[in-house]
């Protein structure tokens, strides 16, 4: 990663060990706040662009929300961690 600001759907399923298609529910149940990255391309349950989502928001949501994470064994926890803490 070469930006620290933002994450993208994918990323997040990644740290957390989940389907990026957790991540797009918690995305449209309004639990994570994400914007599209490209606005002329915005996601859609189809194909099109990708969701962005702040450093801040991804936060909100792990301490909000914490019972949603389940601990698996392929959770990114120095990511995780690093999320947290920064």
């Amino acid at each position: 990663r070469n930006r620290e600001e933002w994450y993208t759907a994918e990323e997040i399923a990644l740290i957390l060990g989940v389907a990026p298609q957790r991540v797009t529910g918690y995305i449209r149940n309004g639990k994570l706040k994400a914007e599209p990255h490209d606005p002329d391309n915005p996601p859609n349950r189809n194909n099109g662009g990708m969701w962005r989502v702040s450093l801040k928001h991804f936060r909100r949501f792990l301490t909000r929300y914490p019972d949603d994470i389940t601990v698996r064994r392929n959770v990114d926890f120095p990511v995780l961690i690093d999320v947290l803490t920064r």
